[in-house]
């Protein structure tokens, strides 16, 4: 995967519950956070990005975002992906998702 670089930005965040970053005695390590309008502009590898979404937010290890659009690439010919609603969850710490073909294998993935 090719590094992703944002650039400068303001970035509201806002914790859900208590703490945006919490840690229970003798418990894991807790994320809660929501972005009100996130915008971010970088690169992906050589190529421009760009991230938008009304909102976002991160509890524990789901993710999702409202009204997402990306676009990747020159301005006049961008690849872009919109989604009126994005959920998903990242991988624990220390594990790795599954390839595409154990995926396909073990009969869990979506899109292989």
């Amino acid at each position: 995967m090719r590094e992703i670089e944002f650039g400068p930005t303001r970035l509201p965040v806002c914790a859900i519950g208590a703490a945006i970053v919490s840690q229970p005695a003798e418990g894991d390590l807790r994320i809660a956070a929501r972005l009100s309008k996130p915008q971010l502009a970088g690169r992906l590898g050589k190529s421009p990005l760009q991230l938008r979404a009304d909102t976002a937010q991160i509890i524990g290890q789901q993710f999702s975002a409202a009204d997402l659009g990306v676009r990747i690439g020159r301005s006049e010919a961008p690849f872009a992906f919109d989604a009126a609603n994005l959920k998903g969850r990242s991988a624990a710490a220390g594990s790795a998702a599954p390839s595409p073909a154990a995926a396909r294998r073990s009969g869990r993935c979506r899109w292989c």
